[in-house]
């Protein structure tokens, strides 16, 4: 297949773009100003890009003829000042792509989307981040009349070299550096915690079976469809980094307003077209301390 794919150099994207390439697909990569093209070079030179800010789209879509766009590009915000790179990246550019396949006749879009906003909730802690993804799928669910759209809605996804900002690779760096103390709240909360392979091999599954989707919209949670309670990943964490110095104080800082107490996939739709989680937690976790360890 002819594929566009948006977000290739990101932790999601780039794992995604290698499995493409090694599937045998012709992957054209939308890039900006800046990316960084380090996890990508195992299949940098089998890659085609287009940087976006340099030139305009529609010059992209006259010279390339796609099968499918898959969006994967998604901006966090720092702070209250990345409004705009929030709405740029999780609004504009999907809503903008979208329009451009239906007017080159692209048959499907991919959606990325998040269990933050699961139900159309907004989850406040990332509110931003978190109100700018349900409006994409609310603007995308009113053009489905014209392309059928896939929203992928992903739970906790994890794995090695991912933003070191996030939660998994937060708690693996504080143990592996021996912190003394680890300030938390109580962690009650449940989350559906799934390894990057196993996302990856779900587009893949998608992919190779796209005809199979008669609706234009198609919903689908990608999570292994269980969850667990934060306090048991983080004890887990430190048990796999070794680590028996790091006191762990559950309950210091004050549980978030509004906190998603349980999430977790409900993949019946993915696992009747085959797909199955194939790592573990457990394993997931060691495989990312390990190559946390290694950096």
């Amino acid at each position: 297949m002819n594929i566009l794919l948006t977000g290739g150099t990101g932790f999601l994207g780039s794992n995604l773009l290698i499995e493409l390439i090694a599937k045998g697909h012709s992957v054209v990569c939308i890039i900006r100003n800046g990316s960084d093209m380090k996890n990508i070079m195992p299949v940098k030179d089998y890659t085609s890009f287009f940087n976006y800010e340099k030139k305009p789209l529609s010059e992209l879509f006259e010279s390339y003829k796609f099968d499918i766009i898959i969006h994967t590009a998604t901006e966090y915000g720092k702070s209250d000042n990345d409004i705009q790179k929030i709405i740029e990246a999780n609004i504009y550019l999907p809503v903008k792509l979208v329009n451009y396949a239906i007017k080159y006749k692209i048959k499907y879009f991919i959606n990325t989307d998040t269990f933050y906003n699961k139900q159309g909730n907004i989850y406040p802690y990332y509110f931003y981040y978190s109100l700018s993804k349900y409006q994409c799928y609310t603007l995308l669910k009113s053009l489905n009349r014209f392309i059928k759209i896939i929203n992928f809605r992903l739970e906790h996804v994890f794995g090695p070299k991912d933003n070191p900002q996030k939660f998994i690779p937060y708690i693996i760096k504080s143990f592996l550096n021996n912190s003394i103390n680890l300030d938390l709240t109580g962690c009650k909360q449940k989350r559906d915690f799934i390894y990057i392979d196993d996302v990856v091999s779900a587009y893949s599954t998608v992919i190779n079976n796209l005809s199979s989707f008669s609706e234009l919209f198609v919903e689908l949670e990608v999570g292994t469809g269980n969850s667990i309670i934060l306090k048991e990943v983080i004890e887990k964490i430190k048990t796999l980094a070794g680590n028996t110095s790091t006191i762990v104080n559950f309950g210091y800082l004050v549980e978030r307003q509004n906190e998603i107490i349980d999430s977790f996939a409900k993949n019946a739709i993915l696992k009747n077209l085959g797909w199955n989680v194939n790592t573990s937690l457990t394993n997931g976790l060691q495989i990312t301390i390990d190559s946390m360890k290694s950096i």
